[in-house]
């Protein structure tokens, strides 16, 4: 269960618990993106001020908490008898990649694919690309809102990775300016139909397509409604069978939207 340091930075820095992210209370607004799935209970750390401040604000956005620790004088004194402190900066985060993605390690390795310049298409605030720069690879990552761009340089900067941001609109702009090919792309959450006949021409020899988006049936659990955001059943395999398709299952997110989890690899 993740647990969310919420003092000011330096006091983070000072004495933390083991293991906790540092996400302080004044900053949430501004970095919801990196806190876990509200379907995924939270505990959060800190002084009495913060703590009150994070739990109401938290609490209005639908995130469930399920314990607040306040780190007062005596709780850190405590806390460093039984060798629960740590100090400094600490790389933990709370937020996670897609769901498909979240398997990606493990099925590279069954697959014996190693990282090599990657692609995260509608990137929107970095996490997926982030993630894949976390596993080794070198990625560019694209969007349209320069504001989701620059929390996904933020959230690469605090994550001490480096990825490429260009700011570009893939429903409008030719991705064939791109000068490269790639070893991966990944699309999560987002469907442009005219772009799918131009992801394999961005594919190297042996590159793989992760895909994750919405199914027909989310619809009935809510948001997106419009069938130009939906994948019909068998979309993905009939448009890409001329790769060769690695995985093709419907999963469930935790509030029963059908999501694909689609992968395909260009022919070596």
């Amino acid at each position: 269960m993740p647990l969310i340091d919420c003092r000011p930075l330096d006091a983070y820095i000072d004495a933390h618990i083991v293991g906790a992210v540092s996400i302080p209370a004044d900053s949430l607004g501004q970095r919801l993106y990196e806190m876990p799935s509200k379907d995924s209970p939270i505990r959060l750390a800190g002084d009495a001020q913060s703590l009150n401040a994070a739990v109401a604000f938290l609490a209005i956005k639908g995130y469930r908490i399920a314990e607040t620790i306040e780190l007062n004088n005596a709780t850190l004194q405590q806390l460093q008898e039984a060798g629960q402190l740590e100090y400094g900066h600490s790389l933990y985060r709370a937020w996670q990649p897609c769901p498909l993605l979240q398997q990606w390690p493990d099925l590279a390795e069954s697959w014996n694919i190693q990282p090599g310049k990657g692609l995260d298409l509608a990137c929107g605030t970095g996490r997926d690309a982030v993630f894949l720069a976390l596993q080794g690879w070198e990625m560019t990552a694209i969007d349209y809102l320069p504001r989701s761009l620059n929390k996904a340089a933020m959230l690469a900067k605090r994550n001490r990775t480096d990825i490429c941001l260009k700011l570009m609109d893939i429903e409008v702009d030719d991705i064939g300016i791109l000068s490269e090919q790639f070893d991966l792309i990944i699309i999560a959450r987002y469907l442009h139909r005219p772009l799918l006949a131009k992801l394999s021409g961005l594919l190297k020899p042996g590159g793989v397509l992760l895909y994750q988006t919405f199914m027909q049936d989310a619809k009935r659990w809510g948001s997106p409604k419009g069938e130009q955001h939906l994948l019909a059943d068998n979309e993905l395999a009939s448009h890409f069978s001329p790769l060769t398709i690695l995985r093709d299952t419907i999963d469930y997110l935790p509030d029963g939207r059908p999501v694909s989890s689609f992968i395909a690899q260009k022919t070596a």
